[in-house]
């Protein structure tokens, strides 16, 4: 019998931390591999194709991904994709998945399929863009791993966990009710340089909204408050954020106060505890344990614009005034509660598709990514949600975002409401979403196509016969 010692060793040469698979090497090679193929234009089923900066291209995304470097390498602010989640029902690019059913090469065979694709992404970004990726659990772990590997760990900027509110029913163990979306830079500090991930404050509007009815309508400003009061405590949908924004000044802003302590565990630098003056007892206020937020010209400033709040005497501790108007933004949650579907609205485009992406989340996160002008691509396009809710936004803000939707041509199944609805593939699908969407946007908005781009240049991957 061999010495037991000898089966845990292992040249230390070898090791490293790293994700390995059986075709990991053949993936890499695939990436690196030059194309054979070309795009070609379909000027019949575009939609103002010679107006329109919008494209929608139809073939396998990993070969029109090498031909987009030619011109796009380096200008994509924002990737949306919602890949195949390997949950042994997918049919797109079924032939990538092992069919030995053998759980591991089931993960190698998925992995081999996303892993090139995301390596030309990344080369696709520019150095501020950023890249959402729609999960489940099956391949979460496997994707995180991989993205790390590719983007770097220090540009993880965090994992959207998506609360669906309806557990599986086919569970064998914990039922899942959440799937994920995982969120990459290509560099952290170019995204944030000049940008801000964040997203509209949901109720923001409407609180204004209400509060100003109410100063209108209340006798004094202590009935105003009351009612602001009772109104938001009773508004189950706000968030902690929204809620306590509940009071209102002598000119009817809506506002809430902040505390001004330290906010590190260390003790503030010395000057940090100048004690502010009560202006009606002219006696100093308690100044926080670890001092103030703010250095001394910074208060002196606050003070001298309103924008500290003080108690009846001197006893209560001064804490900073926030208006809501000047505070419409947050930061995006790791947590997303939303259990409903855009069934109604494919029921009225006339679209049928099973388990689209939600326009009002990808409207939200394109949002909070990019700014007016900046190219959004989705490479594993399905329906065409993320075109929808880039035109959507685009109603919204006059943004002007032209898009690039990558979609093969995988046939409807038979049976399918789609097959029955007179589309043989899911790219004729997806352009017709396109085209309804857009109509219905122009005719709801009053925008003209010259004011809102819903067209689009539909291209074709077709082999290169040469000259």
């Amino acid at each position: 019998m061999s010495d037991p010692k000898q089966l845990y060793t292992a040249p230390e040469e070898a090791e490293r931390y790293e994700l390995i698979w059986p075709g990991k090497a053949a993936s890499i090679r695939q990436a690196n591999a030059p194309t054979d193929k070309v795009l070609t234009p379909c000027r019949e089923e575009s939609v103002r194709f010679d107006t329109t900066g919008n494209l929608y291209i139809e073939g396998d995304n990993l070969d029109v991904l090498k031909l987009l470097q030619e011109t796009y390498a380096g200008k994509i602010k924002l990737i949306y994709i919602d890949p195949p989640y390997n949950t042994g029902k997918d049919r797109l690019y079924r032939d990538a998945f092992g069919r030995t059913g053998r759980e591991d090469h089931s993960h190698a065979s998925w992995l081999n399929l996303m892993y090139p694709r995301l390596m030309l992404a990344r080369e696709l970004l520019r150095e501020d863009g950023a890249i959402l990726i729609n999960i489940d659990e099956h391949e979460q772990a496997n994707l995180a791993k991989i993205c790390e590997e590719l983007f770097g760990a220090r540009n993880d900027l965090g994992t959207i966990v998506w609360d669906k509110r309806n557990p599986k029913g086919d569970a064998r163990g914990i039922a899942m009710q959440h799937e994920y979306i995982l969120a990459y830079a290509k560099d952290l500090d170019s995204l944030t340089r000049e940008h801000k991930v964040m997203r509209p404050k949901k109720n923001a509007q409407r609180i204004l909204d209400q509060a100003a009815k109410i100063f209108r309508d209340a006798p004094d400003l202590e009935q105003a408050n009351k009612r602001l009061a009772a109104w938001s405590a009773a508004q189950r949908d706000l968030s902690g954020g929204e809620r306590a924004y509940c009071k209102l000044d002598e000119q009817g802003e809506v506002y809430r106060p902040v505390s001004m302590a330290w906010p590190n565990k260390k003790r503030a630098p010395d000057e940090y505890f100048i004690p502010l003056i009560h202006p009606v007892t002219g006696k100093p206020c308690p100044v926080p344990r670890r001092g103030w937020r703010n250095p001394p010209e910074t208060m002196a400033a606050l003070l001298e614009q309103g924008l500290i709040l003080f108690g009846p005497d001197e006893t209560t501790q001064p804490t900073r005034k926030y208006y809501l108007k000047e505070n419409m933004m947050e930061n995006i949650p790791s947590l997303l509660y939303h259990g409903g579907s855009d069934d109604q609205l494919l029921r009225e485009l006339g679209i049928p598709f099973d388990n689209p992406k939600v326009v009002s989340i990808v409207k939200e996160h394109v949002r909070a990514f990019t700014n007016p002008g900046d190219l959004v691509l989705d490479f594993f396009s399905g329906s065409a949600t993320t075109a929808h809710a880039v035109m959507v936004l685009n109603a919204e803000d006059g943004g002007g975002r032209p898009f690039i939707m990558v979609q093969s041509a995988e046939e409807t199944r038979k049976s399918s409401p789609a097959r029955q609805a007179g589309f043989e593939t899911i790219s004729q699908l997806g352009r017709a979403r396109i085209r309804r969407a857009g109509e219905k946007l122009l005719a709801d908005s009053g925008l003209t196509s010259e004011k809102l781009d819903v067209g689009f240049q539909a291209l074709k991957l077709e082999n290169n016969h040469g000259d």
